[in-house]
């Protein structure tokens, strides 16, 4: 999306990984607080039985999402139209068999390094007070969001460690295994996550022209520069 909106993807990785890494770091350590620490069940990773059919119309079923989103002109179309096909087909009682556990540690290795290898030397070790600036506002988005889901929590009768893993300001991915590894309900969170991903990844476009037009109209030198 920033590549899209002819922005250096460089500082967008940077600033997100660390906000998703103080996340994922701070918020399961806070809920072990405040609710006792969780022995959790570890269970080896295996395919078990295996049957590469499913897997493969899942997939051809990922693509043609993707395919169906870049003709819409969706943002992020390779993430939100794999993701609402799998949803739909889950929904109507016709969902196929995920993918094996091997398999989602392979992608999520593939995302890390990927993620990982944007980084430039030049812009972390120029960026002291960009990544200060960011790692505040983490802290601030870490207090407000679990505090909002607190509220709501109290409001709805809902169990407050689902809400505020709900509401956490991280990825779906990071938090569905976050939520599986403290034993929650990782359907219901991932919901939240789903719901949130769909109402601002849609609107994050029009909303960053708005602010690039209102730049170039405050400093118009700047931008002919």
């Amino acid at each position: 999306m920033a590549r899209a909106a002819d922005i250096d993807p460089a500082p967008v990785v940077v600033l997100q990984t660390l906000r998703l890494a103080s996340v994922l770091i701070l918020l399961p350590f806070a809920i072990y607080a405040l609710a006792g620490w969780l022995v959790a069940q570890r269970t080896p990773v295996s395919l078990g039985q295996f049957d590469p059919l499913p897997l493969l119309v899942l997939a051809a079923a990922g693509l043609a999402g993707a395919w169906l989103f870049c003709i819409l002109r969706v943002p992020n179309p390779n993430f939100l139209g794999p993701m609402a096909i799998a949803a739909l087909l889950a929904v109507s009682g016709s969902g196929l068999m995920p993918y094996p556990p091997d398999i989602l540690a392979l992608a999520q290795i593939l995302l890390g390094t990927w993620l990982g290898a944007t980084f430039r030397r030049d812009f972390v070790a120029s960026s002291l007070r960009l990544t200060l600036v960011n790692a505040a506002s983490s802290v601030l988005l870490l207090a407000l969001c679990p505090f909002s889901a607190v509220l709501i929590a109290m409001v709805t009768g809902v169990d407050w460690q689902i809400m505020v893993l709900g509401a956490a300001p991280a990825g779906v991915n990071e938090m569905a295994l976050t939520a599986k590894f403290l034993g929650q309900n990782v359907v219901l969170i991932t919901t939240f996550h789903l719901v949130r991903i769909f109402i601002f990844m849609p609107n994050i476009p029009w909303i960053v022209r708005l602010i690039v037009r209102y730049k170039n109209r405050k400093h118009p030198k700047e931008h002919r520069k």
